[in-house]
Parts: C-alpha cells; structure tokens; sequence
C-alpha cells in the first residue's frame, strides 16, 4: 500500500514531540491511542506492536473514504522499521471527529446516515474470518467460532430455556456454508457514533473484524441509539434498515431477508453475554455494574422473547424486533442511560 506524504500532513516529530498536547491516552496491551491537540487541530494516534495492524488501520481508513463512508480521515503513517524503533511502535494518525456522541436514541436522519456506513463497511469482504487486529490467528470455521461464543454467552445467562441454545443451533447451519466475510465496526454503541450537522462519523475501529454482515446489523438494531421505548424504536429501525439496504450489496440484502431471525436472537444473545461479562470484571474491581446488568437483563429477555415468538411460527423481523424496546427489568431501577 502506498500513501504519498502531502505537504500539509504534519510530521510525527511535531505529533509526538513536545509541539502536540496529549488530551487523552488509552492503551489494551497490543495497542495505544492518543487524542493530541496540534496548533488548532486535534488528531488521534493509534501505536502497534506490528507493522501489519498500522498497514491494515490506514488500509481501511482509505478504503473507507474512497467509498464515501463516514469515518475519520486517514492522514499518515510509519510504515519503516527504523522510524517505528524511534518511536516506540508503527503509528497511524487520522483525524478527530468534533461532535457529540449520540447517548440515548438519535434522530431518524442520523440513524439512516449510520445504515448507510455500516452498508458501505460491508461491502468489503474476505475469504478469511476474525478480528483485524488479532496477534493470534484464527484456524476454526466461522461457523464453529460464533457457535461457540454463543454457547458462552447463554452459560453466562440466567436460567436461559433449552429451546434458546436448539434454536441457535438449528438455525446457524446456513453460516457452514459461508466462504466470504464482510468487515464490520465490531464496537457499535452511542459513544462511537459522533453526531455532526451534516450526519454522524462512526469512529474507533480497534475491534474491527470479518465476520457475518448480519450479525453487526441485527446489533445495531437491538441498541438504544435505535429507540428506549415501543414509540421510538419502529421509525428508527426503519431509518437504520432503510439506509442499510440502500447501500449494502444485493446478496447481503438477501442473506438478511432469509436469516434475520437468527441474527436477531444470536445478537441478543451474544450482548447480554458480553453485558453479563462486562458485570462480573466491573464487581471483581469495586465499580458500578448496575447499569450493566440492567442492559444483560433487557437483551437476555429479547433473546427469549424472539426465540418463543419464532417457535410460534413468527419469523418476520419486523415482529420480532416490535418486541425489542427497554422496559425496567423486575428488581432493577432505571438507569440515567441504557447505552454503554
């Protein structure tokens, strides 16, 4: 991949160096980020360990723009040895999205510009499946890989019915057959969706996988910024489902309109096992989990509540998904927000 250097980009003497204001710091063990403030221009820093992971996070950034999708601007890179050996790791700078996240629902025209990015990061696609900045990699199937999450998730739950895990079972055989993967945010919540004048920017890619399109935008569907209640949430799916299809290729259309009902209820229940993970490490260290338990409880009930309605014979998203909207678990109070 080459990324010619424009005049304009700023050097990482000056990003690094003590030009630039270090606003914010972040790091995961096998990557950091930094928010640095540069004369009037804020950026963000991403450091790996590897050079491929800087060449993969500049790739997508690229490609990304090239389709029109609204992420943050690539701006450059180090690529050679020597330079990432001075600075500590191989760096990509792109550009820092001003806005607001959106915590709670969004508005209609918001929802349909995010269905409209997530079709346009669909459209890449590749042979092999997982995460794009994984130090390890992937040998099982794809379908083997989520079904066994998924079984994960559903020991994590509270007293989930058999039928739950044979519905899950039954219905995933289509993914055994799958040979191509589409590229997905794999972090969708309010607090990565930045509201602007003009749309919203979908930014932080560091859980960036290839997996099925279908389960990302079942995901997207379930979350709050799509409706708190029965009244917002069916003009807002309507707005991400409208923006989704208008972008996203013909066969990914067609996969979602034969399997919605799976993807429904395996994001379900993937989130509630992830929301009940995220609670057990929150209480191992003395924080809030509260709040957390509260969403595991809400999608652990739209995971049953889909599984029972699609035994009685609904399989429609629509009706399935009339279902999904936050109500107050018994015994948990409200919390000032739903979205993590």
């Amino acid at each position: 991949m080459d990324f010619p250097m424009s005049p304009t980009r700023p050097s990482w003497d000056m990003l690094l160096g003590q030009h630039s204001l270090l606003e914010h710091r972040t790091s995961r063990g096998w990557f950091e980020k930094r928010v640095v403030r540069l004369h009037d221009e804020r950026y963000v820093l991403y450091r790996f360990p590897v050079r491929s992971h800087a060449r993969r996070l500049a790739w997508l950034l690229e490609t990304m723009k090239a389709r029109g999708a609204a992420l943050q601007r690539y701006v450059t890179h180090i690529d050679d040895l020597r330079s990432a050996l001075t600075r500590g790791g191989f760096w990509v700078a792109s550009s820092f999205a001003p806005g607001r996240p959106i915590i709670g629902a969004g508005t209609p025209q918001q929802i349909e510009a995010l269905g409209r990015v997530l079709g346009t990061l669909h459209q890449e696609e590749n042979h092999n499946h997982g995460m794009l900045f994984s130090l390890a990699p992937g040998f099982s199937s794809y379908a083997r890989v989520l079904r066994q999450e998924l079984t994960g998730a559903l020991h994590s739950m509270t007293s989930p019915p058999p039928q739950l895990h044979e519905c899950l079972t039954r219905h995933s055989g289509f993914l055994d057959q799958a040979r191509t993967f589409q590229l997905t945010h794999g972090d969708l919540h309010g607090k990565n969706i930045i509201a602007q004048d003009d749309g919203i920017v979908l930014v932080d890619y560091e859980l960036a996988r290839f997996e099925a399109a279908g389960m990302e935008l079942a995901t997207a569907l379930l979350r709050t910024f799509c409706g708190e209640t029965e009244f917002e949430s069916r003009p807002l799916r309507a707005a991400l489902l409208g923006g989704y299809m208008q972008t996203c290729p013909p066969h990914l259309r067609e996969m979602w309109e034969q399997h919605a009902p799976f993807f429904l209820i395996a994001a379900a229940a993937r989130m509630a096992g992830n929301r009940r993970s995220r609670a057990h490490r929150l209480a191992r260290r003395g924080q809030p989990s509260r709040m957390t338990l509260y969403q595991a409880a809400g999608y652990e009930r739209w995971a049953y509540g889909m599984c029972e309605l699609h035994a009685r014979g609904i399989h429609h998203a629509d009706r399935l998904l009339d279902l999904c909207h936050w109500e107050v678990p018994p015994g948990l109070a409200v919390p000032e927000s739903a979205e993590a």
